[in-house]
């Protein structure tokens, strides 16, 4: 213990030195690794819990289409068949919105034809009707609301449930416009 104490003393130079050292290097090393944290982003601080909130939905314009053409329907299938459903596909469209729009024609049993404009959210299921048909022309709905498709379920409105199936993907995104056609010609 003795020789250490000695040691010690003749070599106290040494020692200090040492301790500044080491002091110099965990000072800089701190310093460096403060500022090249790879958790924080250049020119800001990470903040793991921060979560920006994406901005509101907002409904992108609706232009009215042409009225549907004969030759542009192709039946939707529908389960059971109290009345048939074609869409027609010239006006099926997808806007910046993520809203899908499309024109309906339904036809009953009886050969009785209701024919409209209408928009879908995949999302959340509601619809809008925007026109009806009459006289091979489009009536504009004054003030057109969403609504449930859920809600609209009974008897006729069931076409919208089912276009929901159709018109969107399994976890309620909307399809492009060619992959909504693709879908509507080869059904599921």
């Amino acid at each position: 213990m003795l020789l250490l104490l000695q040691f010690a003393m003749s070599n106290h130079k040494i020692l200090n030195f040492s301790r500044r050292l080491f002091a110099g290097l965990l000072f800089t090393g701190l310093a460096v690794a403060e500022t090249q944290d790879p958790m924080q982003p250049r020119g800001g601080v990470f903040d793991p819990y921060a979560f920006e909130e994406p901005a509101p939905w907002k409904e992108g314009e609706t232009l009215i289409p042409p009225f549907p053409k004969e030759e542009n329907l192709i039946e939707v299938p529908m389960d059971p068949k109290s009345y048939r459903c074609l869409l027609d596909l010239e006006s099926l469209s997808l806007g910046a919105d993520q809203v899908t729009r499309y024109s309906a024609v339904i036809v009953s049993k009886s050969g009785a034809r209701s024919v409209f404009f209408e928009a879908l959210r995949c999302d959340n299921g509601e619809y809008k009707t925007f026109a009806y048909g009459s006289n091979n022309t489009f009536q504009k709905v004054r003030e057109p609301n969403w609504k449930r498709a859920a809600d609209a379920a009974g008897s006729v409105g069931q076409f919208r449930l089912v276009l929901r199936g159709t018109l969107c993907d399994d976890i309620r995104r909307p399809l492009s416009p060619q992959e909504m056609q693709d879908r509507l010609r080869h059904p599921r």
